[in-house]
């Protein structure tokens, strides 16, 4: 038996569509949309976790770099995985006529990205450039 997400194998997390009714296009269009800059803000952190990492100058403490690097990447991860997870339930609630799911999405995100920044700004302050 394989892990579960939202009580289906994470290998099938495409809407079902032997249930409900097909929605709008333009619903089923924008949802995707959403879902497709989702991931491109995870790329974007992703490749941003790179840069710092291999990129920026050395920081005081020498782990710091690399701490940073791995924050941003693993934001990044995060956010692939959730935002396909989002995309999923929001194209069931539509295909059921269902209320769409409250978003936890841009919480999140906003969260993640103030602890990065936090400790950016410790480490600069605090930690300096060697």
């Amino acid at each position: 038996m394989g892990p579960l997400v939202l009580g289906r194998r994470w290998w099938s997390l495409t809407p079902r569509r032997d249930v409900g009714h097909d929605p709008d296009y333009r619903f089923s269009f924008a949802n995707e949309r959403t879902f497709l800059a989702w991931i491109r803000t995870a790329l974007a952190l992703v490749g941003g976790g790179l840069v710092v990492a291999q990129l920026l100058p050395d920081l005081s403490p020498g782990w710091a770099r690399q701490a940073l690097g791995a924050l941003l990447v693993f934001l990044g991860l995060a956010l692939a995985a959730t935002s396909v997870v989002r995309w999923a339930r929001n194209e069931d609630a539509m295909r059921n006529d269902l209320p769409l799911p409250p978003p936890k999405l841009p919480v999140f995100m906003a969260v993640g990205v103030g602890v990065v920044s936090a400790v950016a700004v410790f480490l600069l302050v605090f930690g300096g450039a060697r």
